[in-house]
């Protein structure tokens, strides 16, 4: 049995014997492998978090008819860029062109009839310093006068009334931005319970809202407090494709309150 063992072992090292002279040839032959040296160094590690947001835009405008009239013409491309000023919808203008010319003439004939009262006045207050002259008759003479005066001032008001919804036929763009379709189009009769004719969102600057939970926002606060807080943080977004939009955003509103359902505060 002992003799059986020690043959055993004397066969199994021979076999590593051969193993390693073969081990050492081929190494000889083939030279020490190759071994990567990378130098240790020092370096600041910056630290970044994450969060989901959404795009939203700054300006959103939802155009109305501040008259009732007939939309006779619409001057954009439902999609394009607009800016602020241009025209944007055409109504119906005669109606409020004839009372604003009526109301004009309304005012030249009260003029007319205040400048009458006013000769009167002058005459009946020469007359008093006369013995002809008497004290009822100024008084009527400058009541006159006064009424007058009144009614032209009311008349003035009434013609800026109608001059102003003249200028509701001409719907223009508040903002500058991109325009919507048009829910309306022409032929059709607008009123200010018409709804919205169209939107325009401003496309320049824009916001990111994201939600930062409660124990992030600490976590924040106790990293940046101590460097400046917002001013410290370098905020970048990353677009639904993986690239990194070309300009850094800056944080300017904090929600002052916390979602109940989510437990997180808005930053925009």
């Amino acid at each position: 049995m002992s003799q059986r063992v020690g043959a055993s072992s004397f066969l199994f090292t021979f076999a590593l014997a051969i193993l390693s002279v073969q081990a050492r040839a081929q190494l000889a032959q083939g030279g020490p492998p190759a071994v990567g040296v990378v130098r240790a160094e020092r370096q600041q590690i910056t630290q970044s978090d994450e969060f989901i947001g959404r795009i939203q835009a700054v300006g959103r405008v939802a155009l109305v008819a501040r008259v009732s009239a007939f939309l006779e013409k619409r001057l954009f491309v439902e999609g394009s860029e607009v800016k602020q000023g241009d025209l944007l919808y055409q109504l119906e203008q005669p109606p409020f062109q004839a009372v604003v010319d009526a109301d004009r003439a309304n005012i030249e004939q009260l003029e007319a009839q205040h400048r009458n009262a006013e000769l009167t006045l002058e005459r009946a207050e020469a007359l008093l310093k006369t013995p002809a002259g008497q004290q009822a008759t100024v008084d009527s003479a400058l009541a006159s006068e006064r009424a007058l005066a009144a009614q032209i001032a009311g008349a003035q008001a009434q013609l800026q009334t109608a001059q102003i919804n003249l200028g509701y036929t001409e719907i223009r763009a508040p903002i500058d931005g991109k325009i919507t379709s048009t829910a309306v189009t022409e032929g059709n009769v607008v009123s200010p319970t018409s709804g919205t004719l169209a939107d325009i969102v401003s496309q320049d600057p824009m916001y990111v809202d994201f939600p930062v939970s409660v124990r992030a926002g600490l976590d924040l606060r106790n990293r940046y407090e101590a460097k400046g807080g917002f001013s410290a943080v370098v905020l970048k977004m990353r677009l639904p494709d993986g690239r990194i939009y070309g300009q850094n955003g800056k944080a300017d509103y904090v929600s002052p309150t916390v979602a109940e359902n989510t437990d997180t505060r808005r930053i925009r």
